[in-house]
């Protein structure tokens, strides 16, 4: 069972000094292993040490005094491991890490089995004697969430909403899908869609706690996950007929495929622009195959430049701009550690540029939409503000900011932008 402890040592040491996705690496290194269980035992390890990744670091840190990135990792695992009972024989764990540690220089005496077995046995509730449970510090491991983004929550927001904020971060967050018009569905996927209720009109939420990317229709392509608030924003656009419909991808959010849902049909032109080397085709393939319309055509483009693909000044102009993204702190393990605060500025300057540059091609009376998955006021209510200054010819209509406590479960941000001339 050696194998699979140094497999999943070795993935989240990359993913961790690598900024590598972890599912990928795990992938990577299990390819020439022939059990399947390998494979699942090394996410379900991996996966556990990344969504307590603060406690574990803090605990090997301040604790056990290691700085060294494999044996906090390490750590982690054995705390994976054994806390949750992820292989049968869980002393094979206990003993891989002494022989780690042995072969580092460290012995594993006594003090160190003792605290060791009292994290295993609190978990989440160990007492740290030198941490002030009021603390940003201790938010962080309890809630396993990085320190800026609770300290940008606190200056935002307050520390009551910080709090509620970093509370449900912690959990798994409600999980629906929006299921496509479009689409004939295989018998395996119409039974995958028994895990789901129906809450709106081909708007789903599923009743499984496992993650709903496991799920038949999701894994091809026919059934999106989706947060509700990406839902609503949908069902607030206005219907349209005989109108010009662009769609920009600067992120990797399913709520597009809802919006070609609703427009498609009304004679409307809808173009899908995407810049983004790491989406997926295969979903715009399939759509453009289930759809055969002329007036349905997606392309790949580094700019924002529109008359490349229309000589028409558009109605509806939707942007799912590029953003910290923040939701997916709650949905991949691993995001909360490959993605850098130092980045934000960045994507606020390509954020406010995407817009400036869309406006130009918005006809009179037509709309801009912007869209982010994050709560971040600098990416959400700043950018609207700073966009209006810049474009007079522009009004806000309609604004909706999402917490992931409120009902909806979302953490979310649009704004529907009108041109008036």
């Amino acid at each position: 069972m050696n194998n699979v402890f140094d497999i999943s040592l070795n993935v989240l040491v990359d993913c961790v000094n690598e900024k590598k996705d972890f599912s990928l690496l795990i992938k990577e290194y299990t390819k020439n292993v022939k059990l399947n269980n390998y494979k699942k035992t090394c996410l379900s390890i991996c996966g556990i040490v990344l969504r307590n990744y603060y406690l574990i670091k803090y605990f090997a840190n301040h604790v056990l005094k290691f700085t060294d990135t494999r044996l906090v990792l390490a750590t982690g695992i054995v705390f994976g491991t054994v806390a949750f009972k992820k292989v049968e024989d869980t002393s094979s764990c206990l003993e891989w890490y002494k022989n780690l540690l042995i072969t580092n220089g460290i012995e594993y005496d006594e003090e160190k089995q003792k605290a060791i077995n009292e994290l295993i046995e609190k978990k989440k509730n160990y007492n740290f004697t030198d941490l002030n449970k009021g603390s940003i510090q201790y938010f962080s491991i309890n809630n396993n969430l990085p320190i800026w983004f609770l300290k940008m929550l606190f200056k935002q927001y307050g520390r009551d909403i910080m709090f509620k904020v970093a509370r449900e971060c912690s959990k798994m967050p409600k999980q629906f899908a929006y299921k496509p018009t479009f689409f004939e569905y295989s018998d395996d996927e119409k039974v995958s869609l028994l895990d789901f209720d129906e809450l709106d009109k081909n708007f789903y939420i599923y009743k499984n706690e496992k993650s709903i990317k496991s799920v038949v229709a999701c894994h091809s392509n026919v059934l999106y996950p989706v947060q509700q608030a990406e839902h609503k924003m949908a069902l607030k656009l206005p219907q349209l007929q005989n109108k010009e419909i662009t769609i920009i991808l600067h992120s990797n959010e399913n709520a597009y495929v809802e919006l070609i849902d609703k427009y498609i049909s009304s004679n409307n032109v809808v173009e899908v622009l995407y810049s983004n080397s790491k989406r997926s085709l295969v979903p715009l393939v399939k759509i453009e195959k289930a759809l055969n319309n002329i007036n349905f055509k997606y392309h790949e483009t580094s700019d924002f430049t529109l008359e490349a693909y229309s000589k028409n000044k558009q109605d509806l102009i939707v942007y799912f701009a590029p953003s910290s993204n923040v939701d997916s702190f709650r949905r991949v393990p691993d995001y909360i550690l490959n993605f850098s605060q130092s980045s934000i500025d960045d994507l606020i300057k390509e954020q406010i540029i995407g817009l400036n540059e869309l406006a130009k091609y918005v006809e009179v009376n037509g709309k801009l939409v912007y869209c982010v998955p994050t709560i971040d006021i600098k990416e959400t209510e700043v950018q609207v503000m700073k966009f209006l200054e810049s474009n007079k010819n522009f009004v806000k209509e309609y604004t909706e900011l999402f917490f992931p406590y409120e009902k909806d479960n979302s953490m979310y941000y649009y704004a529907i932008l009108k041109k008036v001339k």
